[in-house]
């Protein structure tokens, strides 16, 4: 029995890269509907790393997007409608520096921070690669405004986990409630987006 639930999620998992081969778009990128993982199956058994924007004053956890992972003979892909908003949106000045972090993991070749005006899935201001160590330290120098980074990586867990995944931060340069001085971590307002946000 237990050939056969092997064989069965070496099935599931090739299909998840015959996605990636036949469309050249990753399958974890965010078109599409959820695929349900093989029969016996447990949610909590195989899960995406967290990516997470630091900075001074605050930690925000990324909206998670697409993934495929692997890990312990278990698999699962599932794909989130697109595109993606973060919740949230970190405060900083100009020149302040965050840290874009995956501290589970270790990142591959093709790993991507896309930044972009906040809800404009078609616009790029930065497109920024992403370090194996997973963890990219980089001094803001974009112009004041609403901004997401949408994040693509390729991973490999400490504990044996891999795939790939997407996720989505805020970012609000040179703003907030008070003053220009303000930093911190806020929910995002639909008065912030640059594009109106699709549902």
């Amino acid at each position: 029995m237990r050939l056969v639930g092997s064989l069965l999620v070496a099935l599931f998992l090739a299909g998840c890269g015959a996605a990636t081969q036949q469309t050249n778009v990753p399958a974890s990128s965010g078109e599409g509907e959820t695929v349900k993982p093989p029969k016996g199956y447990v949610a909590s058994d195989v899960k995406p790393p967290q990516i997470v924007l630091l900075s001074e004053t605050g930690r925000q956890t990324a909206v998670q997007g697409s993934y495929c992972v692997t890990g312990d003979e278990q698999g699962i892909c599932v794909d989130m409608a697109s595109p993606l908003v973060p919740k949230a949106v970190t405060v900083v000045q100009p020149g302040d520096q965050v840290t874009i972090a995956m501290p589970e993991a270790t990142l591959k070749k093709d790993s991507v921070a896309t930044v972009r005006p906040l809800g404009c899935a078609d616009r790029t201001a930065r497109t920024i690669e992403l370090p194996p160590s997973g963890e990219l330290d980089w001094r803001v120098d974009l112009d004041s405004g609403a901004y997401q980074i949408d994040v693509f990586a390729r991973f490999e867990a400490h504990d044996g986990r891999s795939g790939d995944l997407s996720g989505t931060l805020g970012l609000l340069v040179g703003g907030g409630p008070k003053s220009n001085d303000y930093r911190g971590v806020l929910a995002v307002k639909p008065a912030m987006r640059v594009c109106a946000f699709t549902d």
